[in-house]
């Protein structure tokens, strides 16, 4: 695989964004460290539940969808949309203050 290029500051947003990113693996165990890799380099990232991560980042998200589109197999299934709150579930407390320091409010 090409090595990625990296998006110079024109081709980042102004400021952060959260996203949720939410997949189902379906390859065996251990093919995936550059997706998971790809994911621990967002500026800030939480993921309590299996499958599911919140993540911050300056990327848009068609970047980051599609960095990490190109380390998944066919059969995977992968989607990534802004992360908004409120929120309601059940989670430890470290959590949810992460999702209320990250997460926006905005509705």
């Amino acid at each position: 695989m090409p090595p990625i290029k990296l998006p110079t500051e024109e081709e980042l947003l102004v400021r952060p964004w959260a996203y949720i990113v939410a997949y189902t693996l379906n390859g065996p165990d251990g093919v995936y460290p550059d997706f998971f890799q790809e994911l621990k380099d967002c500026d800030n990232w939480i993921n309590y539940i299996p499958g599911f991560w919140i993540v911050i980042t300056r990327l848009p998200l068609a970047t980051l969808a599609g960095r990490l589109r190109r380390k998944i197999r066919i059969g995977d299934w992968l989607i990534v949309m802004p992360a908004k709150g409120p929120a309601d579930g059940w989670l430890p407390r470290v959590a949810w203050e992460w999702i209320a320091n990250n997460v926006p409010k905005e509705w």
